[in-house]
C-alpha cells in the first residue's frame, strides 16, 4: 500500500480530530486541547497538515511531545531537545496528553509527566 500515510493515520486516530501545531513551541497538539494548552502559554496555532510532501514528525526524547519539525527551533528555546523520527507505523504509537492537550510518543509518557510534576 504505497498511498497509505502511516503518519497522518496515527496522528488522527489519536488525536481523534485535526492536529494542529503551537508555533510557540512546535509541538502538535489536538485542536480541540488548545485552551488547555494555552494555560502554559498564549499560543498561536497553525494546521498540522501531514499530507504535504516532506511533513514530518518528531519525538522529542526529553519530554515526550510530538514536534512538528519546523518548528525544532522554537521548541529549543524550552530546552536544548533530542528528536528522533516519529515512528507512526506502529499502533498506539501517540495519544493525547489530557492535561496539556499535546500529543505525546506513549513511549515516551513518563518523561513528559516528569515535566507536569
Amino acid at each position: 500500500m504505497a498511498d497509505t500515510n502511516y503518519l497522518r493515520d496515527s496522528l488522527k486516530a489519536a488525536a481523534e480530530g485535526p492536529v494542529d501545531s503551537c508555533t510557540l513551541c512546535g509541538v502538535l497538539i489536538n485542536q480541540y486541547y488548545e485552551d488547555a494548552h494555552n494555560r502554559f502559554h498564549q499560543a498561536d496555532y497553525q494546521p498540522f497538515t501531514t499530507d504535504s510532501p516532506g511533513a514530518a514528525a518528531e519525538t522529542c526524547t526529553l519530554c515526550g511531545v510530538l514536534i512538528n519539525q519546523y518548528y525544532e527551533d522554537a521548541h529549543n528555546a524550552v530546552h536544548q531537545g533530542q528528536y528522533e523520527p516519529f515512528a507512526a507505523g506502529g499502533p498506539g504509537a501517540a495519544e493525547t496528553c489530557k492535561l496539556c492537550g499535546v500529543l505525546i510518543n506513549q513511549y515516551d509518557r513518563d518523561a513528559h509527566n516528569r515535566g507536569h510534576g
